[in-house]
């Protein structure tokens, strides 16, 4: 059991923690971290990094039991294989009827639709595999095959995504699994060739643009071999995102990656399977404990990848390699998660160590709430002290949550399933040190706020989302351009180069008629020259078709023009019409009134909202913020 003390030290105030029962009182290796609330520093704890990946092999109950527990984790991408034709999948009948009348059977995706709506999680529906009408052959792993005719697989994915599209508007497309993986008995999800895949993929992805012009669509989900993604690109239909799996290090995956997209800066990678471990079973670490030490340790290598907008941690539902067991029961991966998703602020502040030693950490802080999560990848106790300098908030709270062969690991103590507060201490001061134990592969999570209840990870509804745009030029470039449907914040920076424009964006269906915009320039970019020009982009979709006219809202210095001609999208052009706007420096808000800018054809629908920071120095940062103006 924990024990709480609180003593005034000179300087602050002072909370000590008792060793676990059973830990050593004085661990041999003891540490410091310091981190200061108030220090900017990249790349940022984004929430849109995180989704979650479930297979159809499950019982359909399990499935939908478990769409609650999606919202507990904060996370907001779920990946599902559709499984049609895979006998041990979950509704693979619903693809029925013969070759020359297939049907439609779709019960199944709408309650899982209806399950994840609830919960405000976008689908990745990933289009798998042969539908039972379109086999060639009665054997089981008939599954695995070309569909025999691609014309009436494209009318199938065409109804089908029409359908989800009507019910999901925001939902992505994946064309088939692993096309390219051996197995012992030879191709384990897909019989066909690079050139088969090639042909696959456009019969399917013109099939999702003709029920979608929206709909995002990539692939090809590989193990490892790009001469499938090369077909995809030679195919010559729309590509949107480009996705591929790995198990217990994904650098080598992502690095690959950039080079086969180097020429194609609009399209952000996927990972869509990934886990820390390639050893599964409910007696290895990937479902102990040192899981939750190593998706921290993950998380920091992960969010060094920009262009790799969001990882689906493999799996969701499953004993051997699951977050939650078949029994829907929480595993310590579970708990880090949630503690990452929920209650680690986004911008991040600086931390500095006396010494590494097996323990790492990472801290984020707002003007109501800091959070910091130290974790240690040893196994070996480590005695820590953390000291929390410059805080934002002069009196509140302190919670202490711990992830440990004792605490919130159902695996390890089926005792202690879900994050509990351990310590609960009041603070008083801008200066705290809090020092415990830290077991072999545990976390703790420090999490102090306030008291007032406020957060930038509070939700907001100003439209529906249906789709992220994306450029990166320079893969090496550390420059960080992230937009948050969830929050509807957008946050830039320049990174460790500083050169060029970042950009990031959305197409929004469905927007509110008043935005609230408000632009926090964050340290160190003081000086307008350092700051450079940042902007707003608003693009509106004619009824007609594309994009007619832009609207760009930005602050000084009042010449600057930050779209230039080369607008990746939207009209593809400069602004038409451009207002300077000084709240953007000042930080005040201001309003945009969309019907006030809006062509006489805009469809009264849909919008492409872009965030751009240029011509700013190394490690200038921004952070804007949209609600809805009254």
């Amino acid at each position: 059991m924990i024990a709480t003390i609180a003593r005034l030290l000179a300087g602050g105030l002072a909370l000590g923690a008792a060793a676990l029962a059973g830990a050593a009182a004085h661990p041999a290796h003891a540490l410091t971290l310091t981190v200061d609330c108030s220090s900017w520093t990249d790349p940022p704890l984004l929430k849109t990094k995180l989704g979650v990946y479930q297979t159809p092999i499950h019982a359909l109950p399990d499935i939908l039991a478990a769409m609650p527990m999606l919202g507990e984790l904060g996370v907001h991408e779920y990946r599902y294989e559709l499984g049609w034709g895979k006998p041990d999948a979950a509704a693979h009948d619903q693809i029925g009827g013969d070759l020359t009348s297939p049907t439609i059977d779709f019960s199944a995706i709408d309650r899982i639709l209806a399950g994840l709506n609830a919960e405000q999680v976008r689908p990745l529906l990933a289009l798998t595999y042969c539908p039972n009408p379109l086999k060639t052959r009665r054997e089981w792993p008939a599954w695995k095959d070309m569909p025999s005719d691609l014309e009436v697989w494209a009318d199938v994915v065409q109804q089908y995504v029409a359908h989800v599209q009507s019910v999901a508007p925001g939902a992505m497309y994946e064309v088939w699994n692993e096309p390219d993986l051996e197995g012992g008995e030879g191709k384990v999800f897909f019989t066909g060739s690079p050139d088969d895949y090639g042909r696959l993929y456009q019969a399917s992805a013109g099939a999702v643009r003709r029920a979608s012009a929206d709909a995002p669509v990539g692939g090809p989900a590989l193990a490892w071999y790009h001469a499938y993604t090369d077909a995809m690109f030679r195919s010559a239909a729309p590509v949107d995102f480009v996705s591929m799996h790995a198990y217990g290090d994904p650098r080598g995956a992502l690095n690959f990656t950039r080079g086969v997209v180097r020429d194609r800066p609009e399209l952000p990678l996927l990972l869509t399977e990934y886990a820390s471990y390639s050893d599964f079973g409910l007696d290895k670490p990937i479902s102990r404990h040192p899981a939750a030490a190593r998706f921290f340790a993950d998380m920091q290598q992960l969010l060094r990848y920009p262009d790799c907008t969001t990882v689906y941690w493999a799996q969701w539902i499953d004993d051997p390699l699951g977050i939650v067991t078949a029994s829907l029961h929480r595993k310590a991966i579970y708990n880090a998660m949630k503690l990452y998703q929920t209650m680690l602020p986004v911008d991040r502040c600086q931390v500095t160590a006396d010494a590494a030693d097996g323990v790492d950490a990472m801290a984020g802080a707002d003007a109501h709430n800091v959070g910091v999560a130290v974790w240690n990848t040893t196994a070996d106790s480590r005695s820590v002290t953390v000291r929390l300098t410059r805080m934002p908030f002069a009196s509140g709270w302190l919670r202490v949550y711990r992830i440990d062969a004792e605490h919130a690991s159902y695996v390890d103590n089926p005792e202690s399933e879900p994050l509990a507060v351990c310590e609960t201490v009041p603070l008083g001061r801008d200066h705290l040190s809090w020092t415990g134990a830290l077991p072999g592969g545990g976390v703790v999570l420090l999490a102090a706020c306030d008291g007032s209840g406020r957060s930038l990870l509070r939700p907001r509804r100003l439209g529906t989302y249906v789709r992220g745009l994306h450029w990166f030029p320079d893969r090496t470039r550390d420059a960080v351009a992230d937009f948050d449907p969830h929050t509807w914040i957008a946050r830039l920076s320049t990174g460790r180069r500083g050169e060029g424009a970042v950009l990031t964006g959305a197409v929004i269906a469905n927007p509110v008629p008043r935005l609230r915009v408000q632009v926090h320039r964050m340290e160190p970019a003081a000086a307008e020259t350092a700051a450079g020009t940042v902007g707003l982009r608003v693009d509106f979709a004619s009824r007609a078709g594309g994009y007619s006219k832009a609207a760009l809202f930005h602050g000084g210095p009042r010449g600057a023009i930050p779209d230039g001609d080369n607008w990746p999208w939207g009209t593809r052009r400069a602004a038409d019409e451009v207002q300077y706007r000084r709240e953007i420096e000042t930080g005040a808000t201001f309003n945009v009134n969309l019907a006030r800018f809006a062509p006489a054809d805009w469809d009264g629908r849909r919008i492409a909202l872009g965030f751009i920071l240029r011509d700013a120095d190394t490690d200038a940062r921004v952070r804007i913020m949209l609600d809805r103006a009254p």
